[in-house]
């Protein structure tokens, strides 16, 4: 089964099943359109929103911040819920989104340095492992 979904107004989008468990036992393989994952979908075309809920989104879980989330709001999939869960507290500095990341390099900042500090976040930090143990 192809992962790659072929929507025009989001990048990376892919079902994550078929990926095996860590121990590497097939009964712990994620099932296909179970969870797919993408970048922003603000810009979601009708047809791609036809597309995604004919997949079977049926819950869309929204990781950015308010902030980004207001600049650029999730386009609506048919019968699909939008949650909304944070995965960085309002207040930090540290943004997985491009357009931050960006600002950050020009100003001088490594990316490679930048993204080891998000990906640190994901996994480090309180507030961000208490909304992936609300996700999962």
């Amino acid at each position: 089964m192809d992962r790659i979904l072929h929507v025009k107004g989001a990048a990376n989008v892919r079902d994550l099943g078929g990926y095996v468990s860590q121990s590497g036992e097939k009964s712990a393989k994620v099932r296909y359109q179970k969870v797919i994952r993408s970048a922003g979908i603000q810009d979601l075309t009708p047809a791609d929103q036809t597309l995604l809920a004919e997949y079977g989104v049926t819950k869309v879980v929204d990781f950015r911040s308010a902030k980004e989330r207001s600049a650029a709001p999730d386009a609506e999939i048919l019968q699909a819920e939008n949650i909304f869960l944070p995965i960085f507290p309002e207040q930090t500095t540290t943004s997985a989104a491009p357009g931050t990341l960006f600002e950050q390099i020009q100003a001088g900042l490594d990316a490679a340095t930048q993204m080891r500090s998000v990906y640190r976040h994901f996994v480090e930090e309180a507030y961000s492992r208490q909304a992936y143990r609300r996700f999962f």
